[in-house]
């Protein structure tokens, strides 16, 4: 029988040498650094997306119109362009 209490979740070990390292997914440098690259250019792409479709959306209703919602379009400007940015980085790193 287990000896946890119900709802305790189970603990890794972490190993004694570092080097052993069968058990961390991303600790193998070559496979984990395209893993996690990929993994960054989904979610950054993913992102990209969701702030045009709010773009789009603030047009579509007309708030792009007037000051009362400039600081947010600027922000959402700004954002896109990191986003972006990030994106071409991580994929120039991955060898794209």
């Amino acid at each position: 029988m287990d000896s946890r209490r119900a709802g305790t979740p189970r603990r890794i070990p972490r190993p004694v040498n570092p080097r052993e390292n069968a058990i961390y997914p991303y600790t193998l440098v070559m496979v984990e650094e395209d893993t996690v690259l990929e993994e960054a250019m989904d979610n950054l792409k993913g992102a990209g997306q969701r702030i045009r479709a709010t773009q789009s959306l603030m047009r579509s209703q007309g708030m792009t119109d007037g000051d009362d919602y400039r600081d947010l379009l600027t922000r959402l400007s700004t954002a896109l362009a990191m986003t972006e940015a990030a994106y071409l980085e991580a994929r120039c790193r991955r060898g794209l």
